[in-house]
């Protein structure tokens, strides 16, 4: 066998193990997720929710952000991050992810909706005694991963295992508060809160599509739970003060 025959043969053998790979690993990537797809499912998701600040004119209090705010009106921005395939003879690896960054007005409003419902229903307006509330929020969570990993083996069809999960991300919110009589600042503080929001997994046969859905149901309670324990973590501070100021 001469070099040219030999290096023909390495090149025809390489071709047909990468054509193995992909007849392998194909079965597992029906449906799979791409950054358009995903930024797709997210809109769909929040077509009823505004991408700009939603502001209650009848509110105490007044939220804000010191996140970098996006000034698109898109509901999400998706990147692909990373990918690795494996292919080795008789067996294939990968690993991909795409990550995900929300319009950051989508939790801000959820977030405020939220804190205004619950602080109100808890006797805000009493507390504030004639005073406004203002809060500035920083690393409200926005932003999620998409990976999916998994390995098969060939020939043998459909010997393999699959998993797709979408990751939050864990960063602590800081949470600014002041309290003003008209222009006056009567008081600051802050402090922070962890997010709570859980790492997701594909359940079953469940769609790309549905799995997104899911997934930023479950983001979306997240976010509220946020709130509530902003405002529980708040509001005895504020009473605190109210008692403060009837006894004098």
């Amino acid at each position: 066998m001469n070099a040219q025959t030999f290096t023909s043969s390495l090149l025809k053998s390489s071709i047909i193990n990468k054509v193995m790979v992909v007849l392998c690993i194909a079965p597992f990537f029906v449906g799979c997720f791409s950054s358009s797809k995903i930024d797709k499912w997210v809109g769909k998701h929040y077509e009823q929710t505004s991408t700009t600040l939603v502001r209650n004119s009848r509110s105490l209090i007044t939220v804000k952000t010191t996140d970098p705010v996006s000034a698109s009106d898109e509901f999400s921005t998706t990147e692909k991050d990373k990918s690795m395939v494996l292919p080795l003879p008789f067996y294939a690896q990968w690993k991909s992810s795409n990550i995900c960054t929300l319009n950051e007005f989508v939790p801000l409003n959820i977030f405020s909706t939220t804190a205004f419902s619950y602080a109100n229903k808890l006797g805000l307006k009493k507390m504030l005694n004639g005073q406004t509330l203002e809060l500035t929020v920083s690393n409200l969570p926005h932003l999620f991963s998409v990976v999916d990993k998994g390995w098969a083996v060939w020939p043998i069809p459909y010997l393999g295992a699959k998993d797709v999960s979408i990751d939050p991300s864990k960063k602590m919110m800081v949470v600014r508060y002041r309290l003003l009589q008209g222009n006056t600042v009567v008081k600051t503080g802050s402090f922070t809160l962890p997010n709570t929001d859980k790492e997701y997994h594909e359940k079953g046969f469940q769609s790309p599509r549905k799995m997104t859905d899911k997934y930023l149901c479950q983001y979306d309670e997240s976010i509220k739970a946020l709130s509530v324990n902003c405002m529980d973590k708040l509001l005895p501070k504020l009473q605190e003060d109210a008692n403060t100021l009837t006894m004098k």
